[in-house]
């Protein structure tokens, strides 16, 4: 499982409950991070976006990193 949050302190939080598991910890853009994980390595997987809306373009920016991870996870 990979899990990301970009607020310092969150993170902090998270790595302290996920130390001794096999989670993965990001603190990256999640933007950035969504399109540079996929496709994983099985062939399935599951994205769970829990956007805060801080900004006020970040439907649009949602909008279309799902369109460009969908492109690049692609199932034939």
């Amino acid at each position: 499982m990979i899990v990301n949050e970009k607020h310092p302190e969150d993170v902090h939080t998270l790595r302290g409950v996920m130390r001794g598991s096999s989670v993965a910890v990001h603190e990256r853009d999640a933007y950035e991070l969504w399109l540079a994980m996929l496709p994983p390595r099985t062939p399935r997987g599951v994205v769970l976006i829990d956007p805060p809306y801080e900004q006020t373009d970040e439907r649009a920016r949602i909008t279309a990193t799902l369109a460009a991870a969908h492109r690049k996870w692609r199932m034939a």
